[in-house]
Parts: structure tokens; sequence; C-alpha cells
């Protein structure tokens, strides 16, 4: 272990604004070879252990900091807060909707595990020309009951889907669990086909409000 120290800190770096943070220069591989050539021969494992009980351990950057914060943006969240708690007290449905990564379909890798007596064999690579297209699943979560819903399309991800997505599910199941609904409350992001300056899916929401005679509030 003392040599382990050495060999890092004959190169470890730190940051002059982040007091603690430090990192090194090598790789476990060339940590390996240096203690090797200290007389020590130990496996690549190990280092690995070693490295982690002093704190080192491989790391991606973390993306956390803004560029310019905003002072309102507790205000934003504490309005949205209240809307959810408002619709709470009245017993109207809050829903949280987002469109989620795309998909891959045909014999291509897909990452995640499964309980199987053998491995399924794909493509070794997993170039898009390789594929047979793209899905695009959209999420609608029940806030209050807890439950969630996933749309499927292969088409494109826009206003008009996410608003067809919500339809769908509001005839099938949240008119059902929410009979006594006054109001819909939707929460959103502002990417993809929830973008707040996408006029399809403002004007597509507002045909759905007409059509169901219920008002619909985006937060």
């Amino acid at each position: 272990m003392n040599e382990l120290r050495a060999v890092i800190q004959d190169n470890t770096a730190g940051s002059p604004t982040v007091p603690g943070l430090k990192w090194t220069r090598l790789s476990v591989a060339e940590i390996v070879r240096e203690l090797f050539q200290r007389g020590i021969k130990v496996a690549n494992e190990v280092v690995s252990r070693l490295l982690g009980e002093m704190g080192f351990k491989t790391r991606q950057q973390v993306k956390s900091k803004t560029k310019a914060p905003s002072r309102d943006r507790d205000e934003q969240f504490e309005k949205i807060e209240k809307s959810i708690e408002d619709y709470k007290n009245t017993g109207d449905p809050v829903f949280s909707i987002d469109s989620k990564r795309k998909e891959s379909l045909g014999e291509v890798h897909r990452s995640g595990d499964v309980i199987a007596n053998q491995a399924a064999e794909v493509l070794d690579h997993d170039l898009p020309a390789y594929s047979d297209g793209e899905v695009t699943p959209h999420g609608i979560y029940d806030v209050q009951e807890n439950t969630g819903h996933v749309t499927v399309t292969t088409g494109s991800d826009t206003g008009e889907f996410a608003v067809a997505s919500f339809q769908r599910y509001w005839e099938e199941v949240g008119s059902v669990q929410h009979a006594s609904a006054k109001r819909i409350l939707l929460l959103c992001d502002c990417g993809g086909s929830n973008s707040y300056r996408s006029n399809t899916l403002k004007y597509h929401l507002q045909e759905l409000s007409n059509e169901l005679g219920l008002p619909i509030q985006v937060a």
C-alpha cells in the first residue's frame, strides 16, 4: 500500500478551485507496470480495489454547475409544487409525461439484462444502417395512483404524437381512474415533443381539451 501511495503521489494532480479534488494521470495498467518496476508484482484487480480504498475510482464529469444561476429558479419549482398540491386537494389528476430515449429495432445490441437459459446473439456492430428502424417510447406517470403507462411509436417524436399518446391513455385508463376529474395537470420538461416552443403541442392539447370538455394545464 505504501508503494502504491508513492506511485499515486508522484502522478497526482489537484484542482485549484475545488478543495480535495484529486486525480491521477495513470491508468490501472500503468500503475501495475510502475509497481512491477519497483519490484512488486500485483494484478490489475488488486490495484483497482486498493485505489478504491484510497478514494480513487473511475469517474465521469458531472453536469451539475450552471453558467448563470437564475434567481427565479426556486420560485418556478415552488409554483409547480403549489399547482400539484392544489390539484391533489381537489382530487383532480396530475400526470408527468416525457418521451424516453430512442431504441433501435432489429438484431442490434441493447443494454440491460434478462433471465434466460442462454444469451441471445446479435450483430457485432451497432451501426444505424444495420437496424430495422427506431422506436420512441412516450411515458405517462399518474402521480396520485403511482402507476405508469408507455406508448411506443416508430414515427417521429412530435407534439402531435405526445398528445395522441396521452389521449389514448386517458380514454382507456385515466378517465376510469379519475371519473370525477374537473381538470388535468400535465408536468413535462421543455424538450423534444414537449417543447414549450412547439405550437403543434399547444394546438393539439387545446383540441384535446375541447374534445374532453376539461381544462388542461401544463407546468
